[in-house]
């Protein structure tokens, strides 16, 4: 008794001191894991904000090449116009003469009403004289006046060759504005050659609020980008606005997010993992240890119990006392069996016997259950009732070892937890398609819900520690009978037995 309490303080030590290194190492793991979450997350914020400056230098470049484009297509078309104007007679009479002076060909531009002269021009590119002018003169002349107009509007000023032509020019100046939808289509076209589909506006103002707005409306702004030049029009800027463009920056940066994410989720897979592994190892450490201290229980229960038989027979006459002699004798051979059960059981374990190859052959599984529910009832130390199928036979082919050991395993555990007053064994069976389901319920203490998924594993008992004192085991017996199920290519289910008891429910499909 000594013994025994000395040990299980002992274990209770390891154990303790065991459980704070796991909390230390734990929480050494939770604060690395922390660590490198913020590393991360500031490296991808970082990444996120370049990305971010990146995409509002690349919108600002895009935006300022179709505001360029759109003023040139501007100055086209009021070049166009000046030109029809310089060939309509009605608006402007251009003459053409000899200068006296340095005989360089001189361009009057004449108003058509009075004939009053408004302009000269000469173009030192030639010193054709008047008297030589040839076909292709006047083409030449409205090459140089292009050059010179576009030239001009491209500064945005304005020549009054006459007072009706310079006021034609300003008018068309004036009215003619920047194309916003030729400009949106621009924009449009060189966000989509970049793969940047984000949906955005066009603001023409003489003025715009500050960039500290840009945040609050969650947008990128471009540059404000002069539509004329400074002069006397009025100020008009434009500026493009890309809206939620938190998409396509996050593209951008997808790689490098994604490295992160990869990093960290691997990172907790590998915590997770040696976690798991180190509570699985603490966890088979202690169902070893109770392996140890119930397997020993068990052996010395019978080995105390022979031994004392044995001592009986030496020391005392008992050969002429028949019932007393037969008395010790069925006490030897019945923990002898019981000794012979419990290695049967360790060393089927031990070999793999129960899933290895099967040997199937004939047989009537009523017979099975005959024999198996007669032989627990010789043996059990409390009232046990059995109420089998009613049916002569059940033949099926399969396994005897195996089902001989699923059925011993089952009605075992049917008997021992219950109650020492006795314990009722409703088994059932019956056909199902190629197979069949045997049922064996009972009455007796149940299975607790938090154990029922775990009653299958390897040296597992129940947590109610007050019942595994009261009946001990190896907690090997669910295995060996779940292994075998599985041999025979079926399945173990368990149910509670209303309103008391528990439910074993072996599907055999084949």
């Amino acid at each position: 008794m000594f013994v025994n309490s000395l040990r299980r303080w002992k274990e209770r030590t390891y154990f303790s001191r065991m459980t704070k290194r796991i909390s230390i190492l734990l929480g050494i793991m939770l604060f690395c894991l922390l660590a490198l979450l913020f590393m991360q997350g500031y490296l991808a914020y970082q990444e996120f904000q370049r990305q971010q400056a990146d995409f509002k230098a690349l919108v600002n470049e895009l935006f300022a090449q179709s505001v360029q484009a759109e003023k040139s297509a501007r100055v086209d078309r009021l070049v166009h116009l000046f030109m029809e104007d310089l060939d309509d007679p009605g608006v402007v009479i251009i003459q053409a003469h000899r200068h006296p002076e340095d005989e360089l060909m001189v361009f009057d531009f004449m108003d058509p009403d009075t004939r009053d002269l408004g302009t000269s021009i000469s173009f030192r590119q030639t010193i054709e004289l008047v008297d030589t002018l040839t076909p292709e003169t006047p083409i030449w002349f409205l090459e140089q006046m292009e050059k010179q107009a576009r030239k001009d509007f491209n500064a945005e000023s304005i020549v009054f060759w006459t007072d009706r032509l310079g006021e034609r020019i300003k008018r068309n100046m004036t009215e003619l504005p920047v194309d916003t939808a030729t400009l949106h289509n621009s924009f449009r076209s060189k966000l989509d050659s970049l793969d940047i589909h984000s949906d955005f506006t066009i603001r023409i103002d003489s003025s715009f609020a500050s960039a500290a707005d840009e945040a609050m409306e969650a947008t990128v702004r471009s540059r404000a980008h002069p539509l004329f030049a400074d002069t006397w029009i009025e100020e008009k800027l434009a500026m493009a606005v890309i809206d939620n463009p938190s998409y396509a920056i996050f593209r951008r940066s997808i790689f490098t997010i994604a490295g992160s994410a990869a990093v960290i989720l691997l990172t907790l897979l590998s915590f997770y993992l040696l976690f798991s592994t180190i509570l699985y190892q603490k966890k088979l450490s202690e169902m070893k240890d109770n392996f140890i201290d119930n397997i020993t229980h068990e052996l010395q229960t019978p080995i105390s119990a022979l031994r004392l038989a044995v001592d009986s027979l030496r020391r005392f006459e008992v050969k002429d006392r028949p019932e007393k002699f037969a008395s010790y004798l069925q006490i030897s051979g019945t923990e002898l069996n019981r000794l012979s059960e419990l290695v049967e059981s360790i060393l089927l374990h031990s070999t793999g016997r129960e899933s290895g190859e099967i040997e199937k052959e004939s047989m009537d599984l009523m017979e099975l259950l005959r024999a198996a529910t007669d032989r627990y009832r010789q043996k059990a130390e409390k009232r046990v009732s059995v109420t089998l199928p009613d049916r002569e036979e059940f033949p099926v082919v399969s396994s005897r070892f195996h089902l001989t050991t699923i059925i011993d395993n089952l009605l075992q555990n049917a008997i021992r937890y219950s109650d020492q007053e006795g314990v009722h064994i409703d088994v059932r069976l019956e056909h199902s398609g190629p197979g069949f389901v045997l049922e064996i319920a009972d009455n007796g203490w149940g299975i607790a819900p938090e154990d029922r998924r775990h009653i299958f594993e390897k040296f597992y008992r129940s947590s109610d520690q007050d019942r595994n004192y009261t009946v001990k085991g190896t907690g090997i017996g669910l295995y060996h009978v779940q292994q075998c199920v599985a041999t025979l290519g079926g399945k173990i289910q368990v149910h509670s037995n209303h309103p008391r008891g528990t439910i074993m429910k072996v599907i055999i499909e084949k």
